[in-house]
């Protein structure tokens, strides 16, 4: 008995051989090898399973290379899928238990906190439905349903080094024509220290303004008596956020969206930022244009805004991240 699919193919082969070898002598002893899969309390024929853990495998493989074609909705159930069959054939436990085991995390070496993140994600955010069959068909297509097809083909590449990274000899016996691909992602997987950095950036406190910052109309001059909360950040050049109320630059900065503001007095022409005239807050990108100055939309419905002699125009500073 064994939880290794290659063992087992393994031991079927020497089985097939050695009936093939005792009718060859005519020793007049008949030889026959039969595998099973237990299911439970049930053995069953186990070529089923193989062929559908195969197929899973090269439909990953396939959408990672982005032959995603009519595997969009299911393509994160089935990483789920292959990923508790890969735990039950090499571990004989579930994903859930493999993917905080100690010992396997520590066998993946200097990419170990990488794949620790990765299972995270997958694991408890995905809820595996396979505990007891793991290949059983289920409808729940919702897996990954928002994310976007780049960032799908990314996690396709990252759970096919994770199984790769356990056992080699387990994926090149089932995908044999993927491990050069395999090889290469490996090459992007980062390092534990390298992890450590992304994983934890330098937090800052800044000024969150709870005034609306108008992407439409216009609001109240943004003053140092403007009330504010303290907002704890990762975005190295924020200097101050503020909230927009309007839909003058959606699409690209949405009607209620937050946005980090670097200061600086003066910004290019066709750059977002946030600017003060006339006693008005406004986010606009400035524009120079026969000798005259404007502050424009990205909704073609609003007009741009003329700066006229005697308007008081000061630049806030460049948007530099927007927070849907």
């Amino acid at each position: 008995m064994t939880h290794d699919l290659s063992t087992f193919s393994d031991l079927q082969k020497i089985a097939d051989e050695m009936e093939k070898s005792f009718k060859k002598q005519k020793l007049g002893v008949s030889v026959k090898g039969k595998s099973f899969e237990l299911q439970g309390r049930t053995l069953s024929d186990p070529i089923k399973s193989i062929n559908e853990y195969r197929d899973l495998l090269h439909m990953i493989f396939n959408y990672a290379m982005g032959n995603i074609e009519g595997l969009d909705l299911a393509i994160g159930n089935s990483m789920r899928r292959a990923l508790e069959a890969f735990s039950t054939f090499i571990y004989g436990t579930g994903i859930a238990e493999v993917s905080f085991d100690p010992k396997v995390i520590k066998s993946l070496g200097n990419h170990s906190r990488y794949f620790e993140n990765l299972m995270y994600r997958l694991v408890l955010h995905g809820e595996s439905h396979f505990e007891t069959r793991v290949y059983a068909m289920q409808g729940d297509l919702s897996f990954y349903r928002f994310i976007s097809e780049e960032e799908k083909q990314r996690t396709c590449k990252e759970v096919l080094c994770f199984m790769y990274c356990l056992s080699p000899d387990h994926i090149e016996s089932h995908i044999p024509d993927a491990i050069h691909e395999i090889q290469k992602w490996m090459a992007d997987i980062r390092t534990n220290e390298e992890f450590d950095i992304i994983a934890n950036p330098k937090k800052r406190i800044i000024h969150l303004y709870d005034i609306p910052l108008s992407a439409g109309l216009g609001e109240n001059m943004l003053d140092s008596d403007i009330p504010y909360v303290e907002y704890e950040t990762d975005v190295e050049d924020g200097d101050f956020a503020l909230r927009v109320s309007g839909d003058s630059m959606e699409p690209d900065i949405p009607n209620g969206s937050t946005v980090f503001v670097k200061k600086q007095s003066e910004i290019a022409d066709g750059i977002s930022g946030a600017f003060f005239l006339n006693g008005e807050v406004y986010c606009k990108k400035l524009l120079h244009k026969d000798g005259k100055v404007f502050l424009c939309s990205d909704n073609a419905e609003y007009h741009p805004i003329e700066i006229h002699d005697g308007d008081t125009l000061k630049v806030y500073g460049k948007i530099v991240k927007v927070l849907c």
